[in-house]
C-alpha cells in the first residue's frame, strides 16, 4: 500500500519521478510478510473488506510467449477473474511486443454495475493517453470526460431553452385582471370570510400604489411588508409592484433586532402594515403605510414603467456571517417561473392554490402569484392555521383547493388524518420540496390520492426552484433525486476548478439561466463569493454556487448527496449554522460556540448548541431567543470544557456529546390525573425528552410548529382534544410602531395622508 504525493499541483513528469522514488524505497521492504504488516498496523477487521485497502493496481510484464521443450509446448492460457478480492482491482500487463499495455478491471458487483465499471475503464485509458501525450501538463488539468459525456452534461441535459415573453409580474397580474375582472381572485376564511374579485383586488392595489408613489416608491425602491397572512397582504404586495417597487418580507414573528437588521440592509423607502398590530418602528424607520380593504379604489392602473430586468422582491435568508442576506429577484425571473409552471401543471381558471407559507419563505411567492397570473384563486390560510393540519384539510375541502405546496413532514401528518382521501379529493397537484421525499411517504400518498406529485429543488437565490421531477404513477426508487433542470435553467456539477465532474462523480451544483437572482442586496462581497462567471455560457453570464453536493445520474437526473458546508434545512427553511454560532459568540460569557443538527427522536430534527464559557452567562437561552427567529433557536445549549477535535484541528461535530434529554429545572408539580400524565408522556415522546413536567413550556423545550402538529395529532388519537392556536405565537419584544403623523401643516399634509389607505 503506497501513498502518492500530489501536493503542489505537479506535472505528470514530476509525479512519475515522485512515484518512482516511493516505489524504490518500498522495494527495500518487499520481503516483509503481509501478516506482519497487518499485525503492526492493527486495522479494524471486517469479513467483507480487505483490511488495508479497497483499490488495487497490479502491474505485470506480459509472458514471453510460447516455448518448446522436448515433448512439451508451453503457451499462454487466459484465466478469467471470477472473484473480486477488493472493491476495485486494475490489472495492467505490458504487451509482449513492447508497444503499449493491456489490462482488465475486476470490480465488486455489490458496489458497481457493469456500466459504471466500463466508464471507469474508459476514463482511466483517456487519462493515461492525455498525460502520456502531455507529460508537462499538471495532473489536475487532465480531462477525463469523454466527448459524449461533455455533450450530455453541457448540451443535451441542459437543453432547456423555452421561448418566453420579456414581461413583468405586474403586467401578468394586470392582464389577467383585465381578462377575468369578475372571477374570484382572493378568498380568506372558511365561514364569513373575505372574497375579492380580480377587479376589486386590482382597484385597491391601484389606489395604494399611487400613495406609495407619493412617498417616493418607484423602480429599484424597496418596501417592507409587515403583515400577517391576509387579504391585506396580497393587496399590499401587488400595490408595491404597481408602484414600480420591490417588496421585502418583514415577518411579524421576527424579533425587533432582526427586523431592524433587515430594514437597515434593504434601505427601505416605506413599510406596509396594519394599524394596531403592536409593532413599533425605530425612530429612523421609513414611513409606515396602513393597508385597509375599506379604503379608496382606483380602476385605472398606474402608468409606472416596470423593466423586466428590474427588481421585484428581496427574500432574506440565513447568513453564515451572523447577518441575514437578501437575495434580489428580477421581474423577468419570477414571471418566467410562473409561466413555465403554468405549462407544467396546466394551471388556469377553476384552479385554486393554498397560501399558507410565511412570506419570508420564498415558496409563498409561488402560492400567491401562480393563481393570480393564471386566473385562479388564492385561498389564504389564517395566521397560525398552518400549524393545524385538520384546519388546513378543511380549507382544502371547502375552497376546492387544487394546488398546494407541502414539506414532507407536513404531508406525513396530513396523511394520518381520518378521511384524507375524501377531504382532499379536489387536489390535482401537490408540490413537495425543502425536505427529502421518501419512497415510503410517496407510497402512502399515492394510495390516498390520485393527484400528481412534484418534487422540486432550488435556492431562494434562483427564484424558488431550479429543478423538478414529476411522479404521476408508480413508485419512487430514490429518495434523493432532484430531477432535471426547469425550463430556461442551466445546472452544472463542477469541481473546485469549475470543471464538470464525470457522470456519477460528486461535485458542487451551480445554477444559471433566466431564474438567477441579481445577487445580495447591498452586499457585493457575499455576492462575489456566490455568483461566479459562467465558464460555459456567453460573456456576462453568471452561475450561482448552491453549496449542495450532487452528481449526474445516467438518465440525466441529479442525485442530491448533501451539503458542502454547514447549511441545514429545518422544516424546509434554510439555516446557516455559522449564523447561530456567530450570535452565540457575541454573548460576553461565551468564548466559542458550535451548533449542529441532531435527530435524537425519530423524525424530529432539532438544533443543538455547545459552547465554551468565558464568564457569567445569565439566561443564555433567552439571550439567543431575542436575536434569532424561532426556527433558528437551538433546543439545547450545552457547556463543555473543550470541543472534540479532528486531526486537522477543526471541531469534530460528529463526536459532540448528546445533550441533556431531561427538561431543566426541578419538577413544578406531578400530574394530577391520568390525562395530565398522558400529556406529559406525549410531550416527552415528540420532543425526545426523558421526562417532561406538567408546568414545562413546550416551546422552551424545543417544540416548534411541525412538532406541535404531531403532538396534537397523537393527542387526538389518544382521546385528548387539543387545538393549536391560530394566531402567531409572539414573544415579548420591542416592536416597532407607526410614527405619529406630522402636524397638519400644508407642507406635510400629502405625506400624512399617504400613510393611511
Amino acid at each position: 500500500m503506497l501513498r502518492t504525493d500530489i501536493s503542489g499541483d505537479p506535472t505528470f513528469r514530476t509525479l512519475l519521478a515522485r512515484v518512482r522514488e516511493t516505489d524504490v524505497d518500498a522495494y527495500a521492504h518487499q520481503d516483509l510478510p503481509f501478516e506482519r504488516l497487518v499485525d503492526a498496523l492493527a486495522p479494524t477487521r471486517s469479513m467483507g473488506r480487505h483490511p488495508l485497502f479497497q483499490v488495487m493496481l497490479a502491474h505485470q510484464q506480459a509472458p514471453d510467449g510460447t516455448r518448446d521443450f522436448a515433448g512439451l509446448t508451453l503457451g499462454e492460457l487466459r484465466v478469467d477473474f471470477y472473484t473480486a478480492k477488493t472493491d476495485l482491482a486494475f490489472h495492467v500487463f505490458e504487451r509482449q511486443d513492447g508497444h503499449g499495455i493491456t489490462g482488465a478491471l475486476v470490480f465488486s458487483c455489490d458496489l458497481y454495475d457493469h456500466e459504471t465499471a466500463q466508464d471507469m475503464v474508459e476514463r482511466f485509458v483517456r487519462l493515461l493517453g492525455e498525460l502520456a501525450g502531455s507529460p508537462d501538463l499538471p495532473v489536475t488539468l487532465a480531462d477525463v470526460l469523454t466527448p459524449r459525456e461533455r455533450s450530455l452534461m453541457l448540451g443535451e441535459w441542459n437543453d432547456t431553452a423555452h421561448p418566453m415573453p420579456a414581461t413583468t409580474l405586474t403586467a401578468l397580474v394586470e392582464e389577467q385582471a383585465a381578462r377575468t375582472p369578475d372571477l374570484a381572485a382572493v378568498e380568506y376564511g372558511i365561514e364569513g370570510g373575505t372574497r375579492l374579485t380580480y377587479a376589486g383586488l386590482n382597484a385597491r392595489a391601484n389606489a395604494l400604489a399611487r400613495q406609495l408613489t407619493s412617498l417616493g416608491v418607484g423602480p429599484e425602491r424597496r418596501v417592507g411588508i409587515h403583515l400577517e397572512r391576509s387579504v391585506e397582504m396580497v393587496v399590499g404586495l401587488l400595490a408595491v409592484l404597481k408602484a414600480g417597487g420591490a417588496f421585502v418580507p418583514l415577518e411579524p414573528s421576527w424579533q425587533a433586532r432582526r427586523i431592524a437588521e433587515v430594514c437597515r440592509s434593504a434601505t427601505l423607502t416605506a413599510v406596509l402594515g396594519k394599524q394596531g398590530d403592536g409593532a413599533v418602528l425605530a425612530d429612523d424607520a421609513p414611513p409606515f403605510v396602513e393597508v385597509r380593504l375599506d379604503g379608496p379604489q382606483e380602476p385605472e392602473n398606474p402608468a409606472v414603467p416596470v423593466d423586466p430586468e428590474g427588481l421585484a422582491y428581496v427574500i432574506y435568508t440565513s447568513g453564515s456571517t451572523g447577518v441575514p442576506k437578501g437575495a434580489m429577484i428580477r421581474h423577468r425571473a419570477i414571471a418566467h417561473r410562473l409561466l413555465w409552471q403554468r405549462e407544467l401543471l396546466g394551471f388556469g381558471t377553476g384552479d385554486a392554490a393554498l397560501f399558507k407559507a410565511p412570506l419570508g419563505f420564498d415558496i409563498s411567492i409561488n402560492e400567491i402569484f401562480l393563481p393570480l397570473v393564471n386566473g385562479g384563486r388564492v385561498v389564504i390560510a389564517e395566521p397560525g392555521g398552518e400549524r393545524d393540519v385538520d384546519y388546513l384539510l378543511d380549507t382544502v375541502e371547502r375552497h376546492r383547493v387544487t394546488f398546494t405546496y407541502l414539506v414532507s413532514s407536513m404531508l406525513d401528518l396530513l396523511l394520518e388524518l381520518d378521511g384524507f382521501a375524501r377531504r382532499a379529493r379536489s387536489l390535482k397537484h401537490v408540490w413537495c420540496g425543502g425536505e427529502v421525499l421518501t419512497p415510503e411517504l410517496f407510497a402512502r400518498f399515492r394510495a390516498a390520492s390520485p393527484a400528481v406529485m412534484y418534487h422540486g429543488y432550488g435556492p431562494a437565490e434562483a427564484t424558488i426552484g431550479v429543478s423538478h421531477v414529476v411522479y404521476r404513477t408508480g413508485a419512487i426508487r430514490s429518495a434523493v433525486s432532484i430531477g432535471r433542470p426547469n425550463g430556461n435553467t442551466r445546472l452544472h456539477v463542477l469541481d473546485d476548478r469549475l470543471q464538470p465532474t464525470p457522470v456519477g462523480v460528486p461535485g458542487e451544483l451551480y445554477a444559471g439561466g433566466v431564474y438567477l437572482g441579481r445577487g445580495y442586496v447591498n452586499d457585493p462581497s457575499r455576492t462575489a463569493d456566490h455568483w461566479v462567471a459562467d465558464p460555459f455560457g456567453p460573456p456576462g453570464e453568471r452561475l450561482y454556487r448552491t453549496g449542495d453536493l450532487v452528481r449526474w445520474q445516467r438518465d440525466g437526473t441529479l442525485e442530491f448527496l448533501g451539503r458542502a458546508d454547514n447549511q441545514v434545512k429545518i422544516r424546509g427553511m434554510r439555516v446557516e449554522l455559522e449564523e447561530i454560532e456567530a450570535i452565540l459568540e457575541q454573548h460576553p460569557g461565551v468564548r466559542r460556540g458550535v451548533v449542529v443538527i441532531r435527530e435524537d427522536a425519530p423524525g424530529v430534527k432539532q438544533l443543538a448548541g455547545y459552547y465554551l464559557a468565558a464568564g457569567g452567562l445569565g439566561d443564555l437561552h433567552g439571550w439567543v431567543r431575542e436575536r434569532l427567529p424561532e426556527h433558528m433557536v437551538p433546543r439545547t445549549l450545552t457547556a463543555l470544557d473543550a470541543f472534540p477535535l479532528l486531526p486537522s484541528g477543526k471541531v469534530d461535530r460528529g463526536s459532540l456529546p448528546a445533550p441533556e434529554t431531561t427538561a431543566p429545572g426541578a419538577p413544578a408539580r406531578e400530574p394530577a390525573n391520568e390525562r395530565e400524565r398522558r400529556l406529559c408522556e406525549l410531550f416527552g415522546s415528540v420532543l425526545g425528552l426523558g421526562r417532561v413536567d406538567v408546568d414545562d413550556n413546550f416551546f422552551e423545550l424545543g417544540g416548534d410548529s411541525i412538532v406541535s402538529i404531531r403532538l396534537v395529532t397523537l393527542a387526538r388519537k389518544a382521546g385528548i382534544s387539543l387545538s393549536p392556536g391560530r394566531s402567531s405565537r409572539r414573544r415579548p419584544r420591542q416592536a416597532w410602531r407607526p410614527r405619529p403623523p406630522s402636524p397638519p401643516t400644508p407642507a406635510s399634509s400629502t405625506s400624512r395622508s399617504a400613510r393611511r389607505t
